[in-house]
């Protein structure tokens, strides 16, 4: 008797911890892990892309300065093609910071649905202990309540 109750409660500690949609939830986060890295470097990008606004702004202030120092055709044309290399370094700054955005957006949601389906799972494992549990006692007690009966039964059988 306390092999098979034994047995019982390993089958529902197995039951229990062990999940049927754990492959949903790996995928989750392994789409979390990629969107991370993806993150990272489009931050990275981001920060290349300030950096070189900075270089090139220093760039064009000292252009200007010289111009204004010399005024000829040569350093306005100076001045001119480091603004547009500016102008052009800012607009890629600015789709990169609101892809950085939306891939931030993206990573969160992910980090959220992740931990939804780990509560989730949490939940479907605890409810599941519980209905065995439950289970396993009404079925003792069935069975405890049949064997009664049937020894009630045989003493009747034996006492006629």
């Amino acid at each position: 008797m306390n092999q098979k109750r034994l047995l019982l409660r390993k089958n529902v500690e197995k039951l229990s911890t062990t999940s049927v949609k754990e492959d949903t939830l790996r995928a989750q986060q392994d789409e979390l892990k990629k969107a991370e890295t993806r993150l990272s470097r489009i931050e990275q990008r981001v920060l290349r892309h300030q950096t070189k606004m900075r270089d090139l702004r220093t760039l064009l202030s000292e252009k200007r300065l010289r111009h204004k120092q010399k005024n000829t055709p040569q350093t306005k044309r100076a001045c001119e093609t480091v603004a547009n290399k500016l102008k052009l370094a800012i607009r890629q700054r600015n789709e990169t910071v609101s892809d950085f955005r939306e891939i931030k957006q993206i990573v969160r949601d992910q980090r959220t649905m992740c931990k939804k389906l780990e509560k989730k799972e949490a939940a479907k494992q605890k409810a599941v202990a519980q209905f065995l549990k439950k289970w396993e006692r009404d079925y003792d007690r069935e069975i405890k309540l049949r064997e009664k009966k049937a020894k009630q039964r045989r003493r009747w059988l034996q006492s006629d």
